[in-house]
């Protein structure tokens, strides 16, 4: 039995995340300046490395805390497809 479809925002109050929100967001943190350790800035290779690593590292925790609270909405198959991936994503580690 499946209930009538209503809008992510009507199901239980929460502003949906849209692409250009994720994008904007995702891109502001990729300019963000980062610490580096002073035993790594001895290594310019390493130090890109680090650098690189700690911005995706943010992403990827920015990307799990936006769609948690998309995670704590009824079962996937009552919600939009899209969002339904979206939390696919985020709880099977498929990063």
């Amino acid at each position: 039995m499946y209930i009538k479809a209503k809008c992510l925002s009507e199901l239980i109050n929460i502003k949906p995340i849209t692409y250009d929100d994720l994008r904007k967001n995702i891109l502001n943190i990729f300019t963000q300046r980062v610490y580096i350790p002073k035993s790594i800035r001895r290594y310019p290779d390493r130090t890109k490395v680090f650098i690189y690593l700690l911005k995706c590292e943010h992403v990827y925790q920015y990307i799990v805390t936006s769609l948690g609270c998309i995670a704590r909405l009824p079962k996937t198959n009552m919600l939009h497809g899209f969002y339904a991936e979206l939390i696919n994503i985020a709880s099977d580690n498929m990063y």
